[in-house]
């Protein structure tokens, strides 16, 4: 993964990682794979199995949920925080 290490100390505070030694949590970043997604595309679905685990390097992330009427509710997160 490009710069991985930039990424290891950015992401190595999150919860994430918690309970993981500190030694293994370079390991994680180099397995994975670096990608671009483009604005607007879906990662993930409610009641959908999730496949991947995404960091996100750069940009912004919006999580919603569709409630049963219909209604997109927009999850609101801090910076960094999910």
């Amino acid at each position: 993964m490009d710069d991985y290490f930039y990424d290891l100390d950015t992401f190595s505070e999150s919860d994430l990682f918690a309970g993981i030694v500190k030694e293994k949590h370079g390991d994680i970043f180099r397995a994975g794979q670096h990608r671009l997604v483009a604005s607007g595309a879906t990662l993930f679905q409610e009641d959908r199995q999730a496949l991947r685990c995404y960091f996100v390097r750069k940009g912004r992330l919006k999580l919603t949920k569709v409630h049963e009427e219909g209604k997109e509710i927009i999850n609101n997160h801090p910076q960094g925080k999910v």
